[in-house]
């Protein structure tokens, strides 16, 4: 068939576009279509032709296609022309049945598709108007870990109007998962049955069957119901085949903005090196296998160092209980318990309600080292380093405690002082007499304190 082009569509590019595009969408209906029914389309295509040329009248007509994966159907509508015959459902059906279109039908579109070619006389290319249904899997039960919340890992970086800052601390963002006892970690999702499909020609489509999950349950983890909960404070830990809570937290990698902050209720096991900024606090005991750089180091019960501990700028590491390493350097550290070094402490501020002792040749050079409990060590100080202070025998937390009261009350009695000068110009200062009448309470309070 020759395409001419028209003056009118010369001088309308538009219009010769949009005839072009309506061009290459039959023939890609064609080319999709089988070989016998090209034919019969290409041969349908002439006698319309010539029909036209003769001037004679044609009957409305409709052309099938089906789908290769015969999934869905579509019809193309041409109208009648010169009072040719219209378009009949019938005339529909005897196609489908022809074709064997069974399934799917959407006689409505049929029906209105064919009312609107007959009475506008224009033609409706590729209706669908006949889908299959594609086949639902069979997923077995299995098990669904429940994610962490987003906004929780984030949630103290809002203002007190519940607006989120602008800057965000990477640091606080951690990998590792901490639950609580009796936290909800996994719920297991029942079965979903398969549901078979089927093509527009009546074909059935078998379900495919999911295989089944290998994930279980592991240690620390108890069945409440269909939902899964730690049976322990701890780190939540899963793999391909389980899910389980540990109650120590092994960190292998360095700490730092991967890891973020450590904050875990048990044991900690620190395997890589403390970037500096970063702080580790831990409910339970600390054991580092390589040196300690510590900025900020929270262990409510003993920290154990394999090698050394080294402080970064005003590193400050608080212990509960005992500390055992090999030595301590640039550091600011309090312990509950026991201090044994075996090498050396250089340039810190050690404080300790226990023993501090040391190696057969170890040393304290330029320290300040307080011990409740005595101190054993080989060398103090040296002939041209800086010099060393011990105490020995004194509670250092008594120590502080006491030196903090004494230190609020010079401040609170130099205020007393201030309002006794101001209601000696004005006795009648009611507003002046309460606050020192607040102020000797609180002197008052603070020395009951310092007794206790």
């Amino acid at each position: 068939m020759k395409y001419q082009i028209t003056k009118a569509e010369m001088e309308d590019p538009g219009s010769f576009a949009a005839e072009l595009e309506k061009l290459n969408s039959e023939a890609k209906r064609i080319v999709e279509t089988t070989p016998k029914a090209v034919k019969r389309e290409i041969a349908k295509t002439e006698m319309e032709a010539l029909t036209r040329t003769l001037g004679l009248p044609t009957d409305g007509s409709i052309s099938l296609s089906l789908a290769p994966d015969e999934m869905s159907c579509s019809i193309s509508f041409f109208p009648p022309n010169l009072g040719g015959a219209l378009i009949t459902n019938d005339m529909v059906a005897i196609q489908l049945e022809k074709n064997k279109i069974t399934k799917g039908l959407d006689w409505n579109t049929i029906e209105e598709t064919t009312f609107a070619c007959n009475t506008e006389l224009r033609q409706f290319s590729d209706v669908v108007i006949a889908k299959g249904l594609a086949p639902k899997d069979e997923i077995p039960a299995h098990f669904e870990i429940i994610q962490e919340s987003v906004e929780a890992d984030s949630a103290d970086n809002t203002d007190g109007n519940n607006h989120r800052n602008k800057a965000v601390d990477h640091r606080n963002r951690s990998t590792f998962r901490i639950v609580e006892k009796d936290d909800v970690i996994a719920r297991l999702i029942p079965k979903v049955l398969g549901i078979p499909g089927y093509t527009v020609t009546g074909r059935d489509i078998p379900f495919r069957r999911r295989p089944n999950d290998d994930l279980k349950p592991g240690k620390n983890v108890h069945q409440i119901g269909s939902e899964y909960a730690a049976s322990c404070t701890g780190s939540m830990k899963m793999n391909d085949k389980s899910f389980w809570v540990d109650e120590v937290l092994v960190v292998d990698d360095e700490i730092g903005y991967r890891t973020g902050h450590i904050q875990f209720p048990g044991d900690v096991i620190i395997r890589g090196e403390v970037k500096d900024g970063f702080f580790v606090k831990s409910g339970g005991d600390i054991h580092c296998e390589t040196t300690l750089d510590a900025s900020n180091i929270d262990c409510r019960k003993d920290l154990a160092v394999r090698f050394g501990i080294i402080g970064r700028q005003d590193a400050i590491v608080q212990v509960g209980g005992k500390v055992q390493t090999k030595f301590i350097e640039n550091c600011n550290l309090a312990a509950g318990g026991d201090i044994d070094f075996s090498v050396g402490i250089v340039h810190s501020v050690i404080k300790s309600q226990g023993h501090i002792r040391g190696g057969r040749q170890s040393a304290i050079v330029g320290s300040e080292i307080t011990a409740m409990n005595g101190l054993e060590v080989y060398q103090i100080g040296s002939r041209s380093g800086p010099t060393s202070e011990i105490i020995a025998g004194v509670d250092f937390r008594i120590k502080e405690r006491i030196e903090w009261i004494r230190d609020k009350n010079i401040e609170l009695a130099m205020k007393l002082t201030s309002i006794e000068n101001h209601l000696k110009s004005s006795p009648s200062d009611k507003v002046a007499k309460g606050i020192r009448e607040k102020i000797k309470t609180s002197i008052h309070e603070l020395n009951k304190a310092a007794l206790q």
